[in-house]
C-alpha cells in the first residue's frame, strides 16, 4: 500500500504541481488553527500575534514556491503561445526575490503577463474557428458536389 501510494504522490508532484503544494500550504496553516482558536478564546492577543507570525513565517516556503511554479508556467504558456512578453520580464524591478530563494513576477506584472497569455489563447481559437468553419464550408459544398454527381451518373444509366 505503502508503494501505491508513493508512485500516486510522484505522479501528483509531477503533473499537479501547484495544487498539490496548494494543499500542504492549506494543511500547514490548519495545523495552527486549534492553538490560534484558543488564543483567541483566551484573548491573549500577544500568544495569537505569535503564532500568527509563526504560520505566516514558516509558510511563506510554500506560497513563495507556489507562486514561482505559477510564474514558470505562464511564462511556459506565454513561450509556446510566442507571445512578446520580454519588456515586461526582462526589468529586474519586476521579480520578487523570496526569502527561500524563489523567484517571481510581482503581482502587476504577473497580471499583466497573464492578461497577454489570454489574449494569444482567444487569438489562436479565433484563428482554429476561422479554419474550422472555412474546412467545414468546403467539405459541405464537396458532399454537395458528389452527391449531385452519382445523381447524374444514376439518371444517366438509366
Amino acid at each position: 500500500m505503502k508503494g501505491i501510494r508513493s508512485i500516486l504522490r510522484a505522479t501528483a508532484y509531477r503533473f499537479f504541481p501547484i495544487w498539490l503544494r496548494r494543499r500542504e500550504a492549506e494543511k500547514f496553516e490548519r495545523s495552527f488553527k486549534p492553538s490560534l482558536e484558543k488564543a483567541k478564546q483566551d484573548r491573549d492577543w500577544e500568544e495569537q500575534r505569535r503564532i500568527q507570525d509563526e504560520m505566516f513565517g514558516y509558510g511563506r516556503e510554500y506560497w513563495d514556491e507556489i507562486h514561482e511554479l505559477e510564474t514558470k508556467l505562464l511564462l511556459r504558456k506565454a513561450s509556446r503561445l510566442h507571445v512578446n512578453v520580454a519588456r515586461s520580464v526582462e526589468d529586474a524591478s519586476n521579480w520578487h526575490q523570496g526569502h527561500f530563494g524563489h523567484r517571481y513576477l510581482v503581482g502587476d506584472v504577473f497580471n499583466e503577463v497573464h492578461r497577454l497569455v489570454v489574449q494569444g489563447q482567444r487569438e489562436t481559437w479565433e484563428f482554429r474557428l476561422k479554419i474550422v468553419g472555412v474546412v467545414g464550408t468546403i467539405l459541405a459544398a464537396l458532399t454537395g458536389i458528389i452527391g449531385a454527381v452519382i445523381g447524374l451518373v444514376a439518371v444517366l444509366k438509366n
